[in-house]
């Protein structure tokens, strides 16, 4: 059972016990809205704060403190769920009780962590002038690559025009001008107002005591003032549209791309959501689904072809892989098999296997520290605090009319298709 303890009126801290590995994980997540503004702000500062902070001044220190805590690992992301984007500094050690000596490596460990989120390096009133221009390049480099991964690229195009008047529109990294603007004293001024000011979650997953991490936590924010936050909301898509868009953009590619958009109007955790994740699964969740078996091995008119839920926001992305001149076949394909799925045209092998792709899914979380630290997160997120068990016990339950009442609610709403200059 998942343990929690607020530290301050915006720090709070959850202890996942995790007795399988042999590891202890420790994430410091810092939410904030997602804004076109701030996006690539926020994705700089994840990229920068890993590079030096006062304590530890630049990465050959960091790296030689993580290697004298027996070889610990520490990463830094941004994300966004929903439209809270989410500054994550991620660090995993070998649990305390198979460390050689009497040395508190957990207690070490949150130590290095609070200084890189709290104590950066500082130089003449911003960020180093070196580290800034070496991560301001490479977060551009990142953004460039994205554009450059048409398969990434589709689906963030699709996002933006089914989500154009919302938050939701905008990439987690930001874009390149707005990245290319940035100077490191702003940088910095914007940075001591969020780091104050912002939701923090700190997740530990793994053997800890939760008050010795705390009052280690406590002890490095002390002396620091906090003005209180919530994590920042996201509404659902509102989807409705009269009419379908359809989306045509040509480049000079050599194999076509599908996003399609799909409103649902399901919040995570209500009655329907069981159902629709159930048949989001039958629909396009995996190799066992309509859409692999139909649009991509039947058929043949795919290279790849899937559905993916954005429970946060209340739709569904279908993409896939096609060939320039099968990209309306494949389109008018998605649509007959959502068709099949909402007249209950599922064999029992597709209902049986489309559960336990969710249930093997959810059980994989026992394996791994950090997702299931992202669970939790995102458990937060939304305000309905599961846990795991209990999201195996909802699909475990989900009866086949049930995901067929669901897949009802499933609504088409745009496509983007990106062909070829002479297509």
């Amino acid at each position: 059972m998942i343990q929690s303890k607020s530290i301050n009126e915006n720090i709070t801290l959850s202890y996942i016990p995790m007795n399988k590995l042999k590891t202890t994980t420790v994430g410091f997540y810092i939410h904030r809205p997602l804004c076109r503004q701030d996006a690539a702000k926020n994705a700089l500062l994840s990229l920068l704060l890993k590079r030096g902070s006062k304590d530890f001044p630049d990465m050959e220190a960091i790296s030689k403190r993580l290697e004298e805590l027996y070889g610990s690992r520490l990463s830094t992301g941004v994300s966004k769920k929903g439209e809270d984007q989410i500054i994550s500094f991620e660090a995993e050690c070998i649990s305390d009780r198979y460390v050689p000596g009497s040395e508190p490596l957990l207690k070490s460990l949150i130590k290095l962590l609070c200084g890189v989120v709290f104590e950066p390096r500082i130089e003449d009133g911003g960020f180093c002038e070196d580290f800034f221009a070496q991560e301001q390049k490479n977060l551009i480099d990142r953004i460039r690559a994205c554009m450059n991964d048409k398969r990434v690229y589709a689906h963030e195009r699709l996002c933006e025009i089914l989500c154009e008047a919302t938050p939701y529109a905008v990439s987690r990294i930001g874009d390149e001008e707005s990245a290319a603007k940035l100077e490191r004293t702003e940088l910095y001024e914007y940075y001591k107002n969020i780091i104050t000011s912002s939701a923090i979650d700190i997740y530990v997953a793994g053997e800890a005591d939760i008050d010795d991490v705390a009052s280690a936590v406590s002890e490095c924010i002390g002396g620091m003032s906090f003005t209180c936050a919530q994590i920042p909301c996201t509404k659902l898509l509102e989807g409705g549209a009269k009419e379908p868009r359809e989306i045509y953009e040509h480049m000079d590619v050599t194999q076509g791309k599908l996003a399609m958009g799909f409103s649902t109007g399901v919040a995570p955790g209500t009655d329907d959501y069981w159902g629709l994740a159930v048949a989001n699964s039958i629909f396009g969740g995996g190799a066992h689904s309509k859409l692999f078996n139909n649009v991509r091995e039947k058929l043949s008119l795919a290279y790849y072809a899937g559905s993916q839920m954005h429970k946060f926001k209340g739709f569904i992305a279908v993409n896939a892989g096609v060939e320039f001149e099968n990209l309306k076949k494949a389109h008018d394909e998605v649509l007959l098999q959502l068709e099949a799925l909402k007249k209950g045209d599922v064999t029992e092998q597709e209902f049986t296997a489309a559960k336990m792709y969710l249930i093997n899914s959810l059980n994989s979380y026992y394996d791994d520290q950090l997702y299931m630290q992202s669970f939790y997160l995102g458990e937060k997120i939304v305000g309905t605090n599961y846990d795991v068990e209990y999201y195996i016990e909802k699909i475990t339950g989900v009866t086949l009319e049930e995901a067929v009442a669901a897949a009802q609610k499933i609504r088409y709403e745009c496509a983007y298709f990106l062909t070829g200059k002479e297509a």
